[in-house]
């Protein structure tokens, strides 16, 4: 440690002992006796040795935190961390969960006409195994069993099922005499496909020159191109009858739907195709449900697939049309178009009995609403929740030889998601952008402040402190364009990161009220504010800050949490069809806070410590050899207090580490100053009158021997000022210039021996 004292250099003060002893030294010969030995003369000479002077600005107090502001106009104090920007939340996306669909698209003909069944003809050498005699015949009636096959040559079917028929069978009688037929009548029967029977006939008697029609159902009947009309034919009064050659019996079928001009319909047929049959079947649709709630007007997608399975059940080669009619190429708008996985053929032809295979990725496709509408005047398109498809037959290929075809027959479409690429993989679609209705989506936000004071947080403590106009703002924007209702919070932790407090988010509605949920339209910055207007009771943002001076050990809050939920697209907007909007990847919640309040608080026994070095500018010092000849002393403190309130001070002498002399050892007191208690700095600018005069307070410690030995190894002193503002916590307001100065100087007897001054 380096003392001041008041003689300048061992030289001066050797130069005056001299000069003193040279005036003194004729009146000394009178009184002393002459000694054996020449001995100096010795005395007390005072010294004022300086400890401390250091003056204690505000300014200087909060200088190395970069959150307190000084207003440039009035030199008030603002506490203001800079306005902290979080990280983004991200508003993720709903995935989109689909469902699986299908439609079957029957063929819903045979490429087959009804065929024309040639007529039957019996004459009278059929019945009888000769010609008609020229003259009348004289025998008698006679029955015969006929098997007539049926002509049918050319004929490109083996067999036809029908599915809805009448066969009409009308037999002419043109020989003289009458003509029946025995049970059970006359029948259509197939030569090969099990000799099965198409159809019976049941006659009458049809006499000379007649005829007669009877029907029989076929519907579901299966008719072979190979057939044969039998009955067993019973004459009657044919004798004395003159017959001609041209005389016969003539059976003539013809085919209809049940009804006469209808037309019959065949269920299917065993056909052979020798060219190209272009099917006219109407396209069956079906939908797929993208989402329950999600209705687009136009999605893209960053993942997801779906797979396209068609499949053909006809034995013969087809070509299908297929729409997907919701989705477009994403980089040009163009229509979706099949392409097989495996053939990379995008012509839609299918082979026999085979299946198509297409996998669709999703990152490029869109999906665009084709459902046209006028909303406010405009042209636009309407939100929908799904995709619609269909598929139909144009084509049934030629074939090489006879195959079966029935109108039954079906092209099946299936249409199932696949799992995507995601962690873990899902099927879903994960969407990139989205442009209509997307359901309620929450966006958790929790993000941390910093919001320390910097050297204050760990030099200031107090039991109490009741702040004014204080004012926290958090802002939050939505860069989506659906509107958001927040709930919001922020906590408070402490420099243990202990929670001590919170803040709800309010603001006031136009009704005055205070409303615990904030809507943030899109793109606009909101921006909510914690003060006296939005804060009620005993949970305002004063109650809150205060919260963290108790026990002595406060400060303060460290660090701010902003934590709560922004919920996009909510029910009160999700309910109304037109309220739609768009979000992408990249939207993202964004807050930020900014923290500030005038520097005006109450303080009820709040203590500001810091440590300083002791530093002589003169370069002497006072060794121990000299330092032992101080016989006693005192302390002289003098305080200019210029803050609002008043200060009590007490000092530490501490010595430096053995280890490390910048650093004070502060496990070591050498001495304290006062010994007991605190010195008390009243001040006259209580309630902020900054026009008051500074308070000037003067103390003098007395100092022992044993008290002195301890200044000189100490080479730091610690302050503590304790600050109690007036009416125990009323809010004064500070300024940068409000100060305390602390001097201190050590006043002592200092023995002067001539002897050791040679």
């Amino acid at each position: 440690m380096t003392l001041r004292p008041t003689l300048k250099s061992k030289r001066t003060r050797t130069f005056v002992l001299f000069f003193l002893l040279f005036l003194l030294l004729p009146f000394s010969f009178q009184c002393v006796k002459t000694p054996l030995d020449f001995k100096a003369p010795q005395w007390s000479v005072p010294l004022n040795i300086q400890l401390i002077d250091r003056t204690f600005t505000f300014q200087q107090m909060i200088e190395k935190d970069p959150k307190f502001i000084v207003d440039s106009t009035s030199s008030h104090v603002e506490y203001r961390p800079s306005s902290i920007v979080n990280s983004p939340t991200a508003i993720l996306l709903p995935e989109l969960t689909p469902t699986s669909s299908s439609v079957s698209n029957k063929l819903g003909l045979v490429p087959l006409s009804v065929p024309i069944i040639p007529n039957v003809t019996v004459g009278f050498k059929d019945i009888f195994g000769i010609d008609p005699p020229a003259f009348p015949y004289p025998g008698s009636d006679t029955s015969v069993t006929m098997n007539n096959n049926i002509a049918n040559p050319g004929a490109t079917y083996d067999y036809l099922v029908f599915e809805n028929g009448r066969m009409s069978l009308t037999i002419t009688n043109t020989f003289p005499f009458a003509i029946s037929f025995q049970a059970p009548g006359v029948r259509l029967i197939n030569i090969d496909q099990d000799l099965a029977v198409v159809a019976t006939f049941s006659f009458p008697t049809i006499n000379a020159g007649q005829s007669n029609t009877q029907t029989a159902d076929v519907s579901g009947k299966l008719m072979s191109a190979n057939l044969k009309m039998s009955f067993v034919i019973q004459t009657s009064g044919i004798n004395g009858k003159t017959i001609t050659a041209n005389d016969k019996v003539t059976a003539q079928l013809s085919i209809d739907g049940g009804s006469t001009g209808s037309t019959a319909t065949l269920k299917s047929a065993k056909v052979q195709l020798d060219t190209d049959y272009p099917v006219s079947s109407i396209p069956d649709s079906a939908v797929q449900l993208i989402d329950d709630s999600t209705k687009i007007k136009r999605a893209e997608f960053k993942d997801g697939q779906f797979k396209i399975e068609i499949t053909n059940s006809i034995d013969t080669k087809i070509v299908v049309g297929f729409a997907l009619n919701e989705f477009v190429k994403r980089s040009n708008g163009a229509p979706f178009k099949l392409k097989d996985d495996i053939t990379q053929d995008t012509t839609g032809v299918i082979p026999a009995k085979s299946k198509f295979t297409q996998t669709v990725n999703m990152v490029d496709y869109a999906i665009q609403s084709q459902k046209d509408t006028i909303i406010g005047g405009k042209k636009d398109t309407l939100a929908v929740p799904n995709v619609h498809f269909s598929i139909n037959i144009k084509t049934l290929a030629a074939t090489q030889g006879r195959v079966v075809i029935s109108k039954d027959d079906s092209v099946r479409v299936d249409i199932n998601p696949q799992f995507n690429n995601q962690q873990p993989p899902a099927k879903t679609y994960v969407l990139e952008k989205v442009v209509g209705k997307v359901k309620p989506t929450p966006v958790p936000i929790s993000q941390t402040v910093d919001a320390s004071v910097g050297d204050i947080g760990t030099k200031f403590t107090a039991d109490s402190i009741k702040f004014d106009s204080v004012s926290i703002t958090l802002k939050i924007l939505s860069t989506g364009s659906f509107p958001t209702d927040l709930a919001m919070k922020i906590v408070g932790l402490d420099k243990n990161g202990v929670r001590r407090d919170s803040l709800i988010a309010r603001e006031v509605r136009s009704s005055g009220v205070l409303s615990d949920t904030l809507r943030i339209n899109p793109g606009v910055e909101k921006k909510i504010v914690f003060d006296k207007s939005t804060s009620t009771g005993g949970r305002g943002i004063d109650q809150f800050l205060s919260s963290f001076f108790s026990g002595g050990s406060g400060s303060l809050p460290q660090q701010l949490i902003v934590t709560g939920q922004a919920l996009v697209d909510p029910p009160s907007y999700y309910q109304y069809p037109e309220s739609t909007g768009t979000v992408r990847v990249g939207d993202s919640v964004f807050t930020s806070v900014e923290f500030k309040f005038p520097v005006r608080v109450g303080i009820i026994n709040g203590t500001y410590k810091d440590t300083i070095t002791i530093s002589d500018t003169s370069g002497n010092k006072i060794d121990k050899e000299s330092l032992a000849e101080i016989d006693s002393g005192k302390v002289i403190f003098t305080i200019n207090n210029a803050f609002p309130f008043q200060l009590d001070v007490g000092t530490k002498l501490l010595p430096a580490l053995a280890t490390d002399k910048s650093k004070p050892d502060t496990s070591t007191v050498l001495l304290l100053l006062p010994k007991v208690g605190e010195i008390r700095a009243d001040s006259a600018r209580y309630a902020s009158k900054p026009e008051a005069p500074v308070g000037v307070t003067g103390t003098v410690i007395p100092l022992t021997t044993d008290d002195v030995d301890k200044i000189n190894p100490a080479s730091f002193v610690a302050i503590a000022i304790k600050l109690k503002t007036a009416g125990n916590d009323m809010p004064v307001e500070f300024r940068k210039d409000y100060y305390v100065r602390l001097k201190a100087f050590v006043s002592v007897r200092f023995n002067v021996n001539f002897d050791k001054l040679k």
